[in-house]
């Protein structure tokens, strides 16, 4: 399946769980929000290249916008006492509903990344 630089493909899987392959150039954290989400577990898979990822119980965030409705998504005001993360090609990092996490990040110098992100619904 090939990727442009900037999407996602999506493809289903079996009982509510789908994959989407990401091709992107990572970003300075200043351009980064805080996410989580409620629904689904996020399950990151660094194909090639490098990123950062920071991670903050949601406990500690504010949410400033509420995208639950529509994306599955809270986006959160930014936080400065979160762990950073740096993942390479075959690191995975799992990012469960208290996880407020922004990926994408900037680890040295920018580069492309190319990732799987694997959604698994929580369990109700």
């Amino acid at each position: 399946m090939a990727v442009v630089a900037g999407k996602a493909e999506r493809v289903e899987l079996s009982n509510g769980f789908y994959a989407s392959l990401q091709t992107y150039s990572t970003k300075p954290r200043s351009e980064g929000k805080f996410e989580s989400h409620l629904s689904y577990i996020d399950v990151q898979v660094v194909v090639s290249g490098e990123e950062e990822m920071d991670v903050a119980d949601v406990k500690l965030l504010k949410v400033s916008e509420d995208l639950i409705a529509k994306a599955d998504a809270y986006l959160y005001h930014p936080y400065d006492r979160q762990s950073t993360l740096r993942l390479r090609a075959g690191d995975i990092a799992v990012f469960f509903p208290v996880d407020g996490h922004i990926p994408c990040l900037i680890s040295g110098t920018a580069g492309p990344v190319r990732k799987l992100v694997v959604k698994v619904p929580v369990p109700k």
